[in-house]
């Protein structure tokens, strides 16, 4: 209802109040103006003696007054920052599958961001002004682009304000100038400062909505303003007295999108709103759960929070708590995360929940404590007194994360970006612990760098000098070019990069023909850095990437390098011709289009040299090919016989091959030309990882074969080469590092189990030998260590493994004490088929599975095909290009109860989901929403009985699924660094965890508080388990499953169909069987009754009257055997044309009549549900087993 002012008795009191607003209004439009009393009275004079028209009235007319409103509208740099979309850049931002911040390049108009944080840093600020506060929400409509906040605690009161004469909430929401915060002598630690806040959101929003209960007024206050608060409803009140009331306090509004210049929330704002939730999420009290779309904010405090900008090395922060009000985080700015090169953000900081991205005084104040501590120690360092680090090269090297508490902040404007409070006024001080900043800044290494980088040692300062012979004498492994840095002739050298020191003997024996004046060559140590989100200094601190800039003669302050300062004029890349080799080459071309593009776009600078995949010899004639498509062709039009031998590694070649390989350069060489912008797209798109998605829309639209075409060419675009041969690394990586559906397996583990399941089932094996026969029998071509790691890895049997291990581990294979990484070594461990492997995969299967052919030798099966979905059972983890899967592991027994109700229903229909579970585990695993679930350990408090006593013990018995005792151990240590711990045990079995912490009791009493799920969050006793069912499916193309009852079903159909399959095959055999008898007898009685003579008759006359006379050849030889004929007739010996053979060959038709007879009565579902029951049987063996162990 729009608000309308009438004389209506009801009416009157609102009335009254409006006017009065109205009023006030008024006289804070004419206090704004500027123009005083005294010149109005003489302006207007002026105007009554000059006319209108005048020059003097026109400049007049220029000057204008607007309303506090208006002004906001028009000048909204004032107050919300920029309307206009802000140019790209770069922002840390949490990935939720993954759990780790990653940087983003993003586009926004900050001004938006800016009036939806006014309104999530109002509800933050409640927990300040009512501690009970433990929940906020915020929504996000992306179609309608509402936003909604909600939170609980004290509300704001409804009721009528004492002098404004207008309700409390339509006062504080829809006046300018409105603030519970201008008291300075009022102590107080939120964000909001000015008045402005909540006004400024409803200003710049088509629709602004608020809802409040008060709980002591017994009120619900609601009111709708829009047309940015130029028009507001009436606002209703409910009487809710006769009601429990809880406090709670939602705002609503649609902001205005056209005054930012969009038309609709993009990902990038959708963002950057969930990154905001998630920093307040991580900034406020560890009791306040806060939601965005209704999914909880999965950190626990500041520090997991800090954390995730590196959560492959954990204990790389050093974390300072000294009171309530600082929570400070320092790291090392430059840090590695895998294998990967990171640069953290050099400051992120929060005052009183507030992101101040600039920083301010507090981030000075913190930093120039720690810079204290710190320098001092490098100073003495350094060797000569003389000598002192500047405070600037420690701050450049540290990153520093902020989340303080200020009373009354004050910030350098109303977008609240930098904080200018000063340190005295922050109404409590930063203790900075010396000795714990001395101890972390010794054993994380900061110390040595920061020293290296002052004496100029290790790091290599990046310079504009060009480097010369001498700079290069210490890359040992260089074999440089006798031209190379020679002014004139540097240019027409070529620098030969090697994929390893084999490949690099390859290219010296090469050498030989090609001469060492203009060739140099250089072998990486595997594969290249990938440097698409490094800058130059983070990608000149690695050390292979710092080798080859100085061969080359490069320099990262010249992106386009003249002449005189290059070292070699081109580059050719010499790796394997499998999809690693290709990956390495993509590496390298993407180092160059990063930091010097004019190099890729001259067309000449970049070479690949392609070596045979195959040979085919007969006598002295030598046929070279550089692909199986190329083979195939050829392999198609010849006639004879050929000798094959597969090239998948440079070392296959001899030193005579290479040095043919290289008289014939340029049939070896393919040349990489610069076709446009499509090429730097590709590029980009190829390793840039921010386009992940571009990455997954490309492999999922690829072909596998698209890459072999190209491998032929010696012409490549690059666009042409990531299209083909980056093309086929990705789809292997993906094969390499996602399973199929169908059997839970990846490639190694296939070509493992099958070599296995092709001996006896008894049989065991050092694990040593079990690679070296799985290498020489599948044609596995990637190195047998790594077979080791995956065979130990399928016979290990502690919890977190695999729930049905295929594999016995006979010896030890590693505990969960160290996630397995303490199993013995491969030359002292054996193994051999776990008791349910074959009941998982019946024999009987094994002849009806497609095999694979590699490198001309039948291998394994393209999927083998267990009885029950193995995914399920024993879950998986990999990261593919562009693709990353993840399933937890669930019950056996309860997938085989769900295939028995599939099979039981005679279609594929929808089951209840399966929870996770795994083997031995004893917490919990519940589920947040059906793709997240969350893993909680064990804490036990013995609350002493006694009054008086002095202790008490703490017992944890679980640990969350995947947290492994040994690096719990160290999170554990940390923890109990700021608590009055006494005692300290460990009570550990091979499969169970045990630590039992005593703590004084008057010291420690706020552990004694803690319920049960307090004590579990301060421990770290938490995990979450995301799954991301992305899979190979029936048809070998990647696919993502919404749930697991889709899993099944597609898992349902494949198995049924090989037991029909199955079925049907046996019904054959018993059938060839039974006429095989039949004949055998019909036979024996023609010939003893003397109607078959055999005498004077020779073998083609024999086996012709055989058939005159309805016989039929061996029907137990297949259809590719050899001819057979009639020798199973012709060939038994006399001994057997007797009446005693007769009986046992009937003997034998009865039996061969009976296993007919249960072949055609068999059918899939009861085969099926009998090979169900003896593995469900088995499983419920090896369990009691355990047990009883």
């Amino acid at each position: 209802m729009q608000m309308n002012i009438n004389n209506t008795p009801e009416d009157i009191g609102y009335s009254k109040q409006m006017f009065r607003i109205r009023v006030l209004r008024h006289f804070v439009r004419f206090a704004s103006s500027r123009i005083t009393v005294a010149p109005r009275r003489f302006t207007r004079h002026f105007c009554s003696q000059t006319p209108s028209t005048s020059l003097s009235s026109e400049a007049a007319a220029k000057y204008e007054k607007k309303s506090p409103t208006e002004h906001v509208l028009l000048r909204p740099d004032t107050y919300i920052g920029g309307v206009a979309m802000r140019e790209s850049q770069f922002v840390w931002i949490r990935n939720p599958e993954t759990r780790r911040m990653f940087t983003k390049e993003v586009s926004y108009p900050p001004g938006l961001l800016k009036i939806f944080d006014e309104i999530l840093v109002n509800a933050a600020d409640n927990k300040s002004r009512d501690p009970s506060m433990n929940r906020l929400e915020v929504w996000l409509d992306r179609e309608t682009s509402r936003i909604t906040v909600w939170n609980n605690g004290s509300a704001l009161p409804v009721e009528i304000h004492p002098t404004e004469g207008v309700y409390v909430p339509t006062l504080v929401f829809g006046s300018l100038f409105t603030s519970s915060n201008y008291d300075d002598n009022e102590i107080k630690t939120v964000g909001g400062r000015n008045g402005y806040g909540a006004k400024l959101c409803n200003i710049f929003s088509k629709e602004f909505v608020v809802e409040t209960v008060d709980s002591r007024t017994k009120r619900k206050f609601k009111q709708r303003w829009y047309h940015n608060m130029r028009e507001f409803d009436e606002a209703e009140i409910e009487d809710l007295t006769n009601q429990q009331l809880s406090d709670y306090t939602k705002v609503e509004f649609v902001p205005d999108l056209k005054r930012f210049h969009i038309d609709k929330l993009s990902e990038d704002i959708i963002d950057l709103i969930g990154k905001r939730v998630f920093e307040v999420a991580a900034t406020l009290p560890s009791d306040v759960q806060v939601f965005f779309n209704g999914q909880k904010c999965d950190v626990d405090g500041f520090e997991d929070y800090v954390r995730m900008f590196n959560d492959s090395d954990p204990s790389s922060f050093l974390f300072l708590h000294p009171t309530s009000r600082w929570h400070v985080g320092v790291a090392k700015r430059n840090t590695f995360s895998g294998e990967d090169l990171v640069t953290l953000p050099k400051v992120v900081s929060f005052v009183n929940n507030i992101n101040t991205e600039k920083g301010g005084s507090h981030v000075d104040y913190v930093m120039d404590k720690i810079v204290n501590v710190i320098k001092p120690l490098v100073d003495s360092r350094l060797g000569d007194p003389s000598k002192s680090v500047k405070p600037a090269i420690i701050k450049n090297n540290i990153s520093l994360f902020i989340n303080c508490l200020i009373e009354n902040p004050s910030f350098e404007s109303q977008t609240k970006e930098t904080v200018t409070t000063k340190p005295k006024n922050f109404g409590s001080s930063f203790d900075c612990d010396s000795e714990k900043v001395s101890k972390w800044a010794e054993t994380s290494g900061l110390l040595d760098e920061i020293v290296d980088e002052v004496l100029n040692t290790k790091k290599k300062k990046i310079t504009s000098k060009r480097p010369n012979a001498s700079s290069v004498r210490d890359i040992v492994k260089l074999e440089d070019a006798e031209w190379a840095g020679v002014p004139g002739k540097s240019e027409k050298c070529t620098l030969i990069l090697t994929e390893g020191d084999s490949a690099k003997a390859l290219a010296l024996a090469g050498l030989e023909i090609l001469g060492r004046q203009t060739y140099g060559v250089f072998p990486l140590k595997g594969k290249l850095v990938n440097v698409s989100n490094l800058d130059d200094i983070r990608a000149s601190k690695n050390e292979e990437i710092g080798n080859i800039v100085r061969i080359l003669g490069l320099n990262f302050n010249e992106p386009t390098p003249s002449k005189e300062s290059i070292r070699y004029g081109r580059l050719l890349i010499l790796t394997d011709q499998d999809e690693d080799g290709s990956h390495i080459k993509g590496l390298v071309i993407n180092f160059i289009h990063k930091f010097w593009p004019s190099l890729i776009q001259s067309g000449d600078f970049i070479k690949s040299f392609r070596t045979p995949l195959l040979k085919a010899k007969r006598g002295n004639e030598v046929v070279s090919f550089f692909s199986l498509n190329e083979y195939r062709k050829w392999a198609e039009t010849i006639e004879g016989k050929w000798k094959v031998k597969y090239y998948k590694g440079l070392g296959t070649s001899t030193s005579n091959e290479a040095r043919e390989y290289f008289r014939n350069l340029d049939h070896h060489t393919v040349n990489f030309n610069y076709a446009g912008s499509s090429d730097d797209d590709a590029i980009r798109m190829a390793f840039d990882r921010e386009k992940s998605d571009e990455r997954k829309r490309w492999i999922r639209g690829s072909e596998e074969d698209s890459a072999t075409e190209d491998v032929e060419k010696t012409e490549l675009n690059y666009e042409e080469f990531v299209n083909s041969q980056l093309m086929q690394f990705g789809m292997a990586d993906l094969k390499r590092s996602i399973p199929s559906l169908i059997d839970g397996l990846k490639p190694s583990q296939r070509k493992i189990l099958w070599t296995l399941l092709k001996m006896d089932e008894t049989t065991e094996m050092k694990v040593s030998q079990l690679a070296g026969a799985v290498a020489h029998r599948q044609s596995y071509h990637h190195g047998e260590e790594s077979l080791v790691r995956t065979i130990v890895r399928m016979g290990q049997t502690f919890c977190g493994a695999s729930n049905m291990p295929l594999l016995q581990p006979i010896g030890q294979f590693g505990t969960r004490h160290e996630g397995g990484n303490d199993a013995a070594s491969a030359r002292y461990i054996f193994t051999s088929l776990a008791p349910t492997t074959r009941l998982l995969f019946p024999s009987a299967d094994d002849d009806l599975l497609e095999k694979k052919v590699e490198e001309g030798i039948t291998v394994e099966p393209n999927t083998l095909c267990p009885i029950i979905p193995l995914i399920l059972v024993n879950g998986t983890e990999g990261i593919g290009t562009g693709w990353s899967t993840k399933l937890a592991n669930r019950n056996p027994v309860d997938v085989i109860d769900m295939i028995r109700r599939k099979i039981d229903s005679e279609s594929v229909v929808e089951v209840d989901e399966i929870p996770p579970f795994y083997e031995d585990y004893k917490g919990k695993i519940e589920m947040v929403t059906p793709t997240k679930f969350i893993s909680t350990g064990k804490i036990k408090i013995s609350r002493p009985e006694r009054k008086n006593a002095s202790t008490f013990s703490v017992e944890i018995s679980e640990l969350p699924i995947g947290v492994w005792t040994s690096k719990y151990k160290e999170k554990l240590s940390k923890i109990l660094e700021n608590l009055p711990i006494v005692e300290f045990s460990e009570r550990h079995t091979e499969k169970q965890v045990n630590f039992r912490l005593i703590f004084d009791r008057k010291k420690a009493a706020r552990v004694l508080q803690k319920s049960n799920s307090d004590l579990l969050n301060y421990f770290k006793l938490r995990t979450s388990i995301t799954e991301n069912r992305v899979l190979f499916d029936r048809n070998g193309q990647l696919r993502e499953f919404k749930n697991v009852s889709e899993i099944a079903n597609e898992f349902f159909e494949v198995r049924k169909d090989l037991y029909q399959k199955r079925l049907e095959i046996q019904k054959r055999e018993c059938e060839a069987k039974l006429k095989y008898v039949n004949n055998q007898m019909n036979f024996i009685e023609l010939v003893t009754n003397g109607t078959f003579e055999l005498k004077s008759m020779d073998r083609e006359s024999l086996e012709r009257k055989l058939e005159e006379l309805g016989f039929e050849v061996d029907s137990m030889k297949t259809e590719n055997s050899k001819k057979s004929n009639y020798g199973y007739l012709l060939e038994m010996p006399l001994s057997r044309l007797t009446l005693d053979e007769m009986n046992r060959l009937k003997e034998r038709r009865s039996r061969r009549d009976l296993e007919l007879k249960a072949a055609e009565s068999a059918d899939w579902k009861s085969t099926w549900h009998s090979e169900l029951d003896k593995l469900e049987e088995s499983i419920k063996k090896t369990r009691k087993e355990y047990v009883v162990s």
